[in-house]
């Protein structure tokens, strides 16, 4: 669509696309999702691996912080008909046919652009999840090491227990 030069429908094909990143990165299980409460528990979910500088996940959670931000105060902010149109386009407006202006391609690449960073960060929460499990993997493997198998299956069996 966007090669076409259809960018009303190529924005109105992205929305979705979005809202699926945004319940899928937040782990939303509650039934009353909103954007707001789901992109901020996303923001919680930012690994905080000791092994990375600080100021590396500090500057990766502002720039989230920014892109969240951004998109509740242009994407999802509440406008209706009679509302004056909004500078950047209004998910709302869009897909109930309310639009006032012309959907240009610059709106398109800046709803691909939040597309490229939740596909960036579900990468970053699979190599959490994978460093997490290799790290108890290793500790594990080195508990086994350390203490002999006999010592090690009794304090495994002693933990089970209690």
């Amino acid at each position: 669509m966007f090669k076409e030069h259809k960018f009303y429908s190529c924005a109105c094909a992205i929305f979705p696309i979005i809202e699926h990143f945004t319940r899928m990165l937040s782990q939303y299980t509650n039934s009353k999702f909103t954007q707001h409460s789901a992109l901020n528990k996303i923001i919680d979910r930012i690994p905080q691996w000791t092994g990375i500088p600080d100021i590396s996940i500090e500057f990766f959670t502002n720039e989230y912080k920014k892109i969240t931000q951004f998109m509740l105060d242009n994407y999802y902010k509440r406008s209706t008909q009679e509302d004056e149109e909004p500078t950047f386009i209004c998910r709302n407006r869009l897909l109930h046919g309310i639009i006032t202006r012309k959907v240009s391609d610059s709106d398109c690449l800046k709803l691909f652009l939040i597309l490229r960073s939740f596909s960036y960060l579900e990468k970053v929460f699979d190599v959490a999840d994978k460093v997490f499990d290799l790290n108890i993997i290793l500790l594990n493997i080195e508990d086994r090491i350390f203490l002999g198998d006999e010592e090690y299956i009794k304090m495994i069996n002693h933990i089970i227990e209690s």
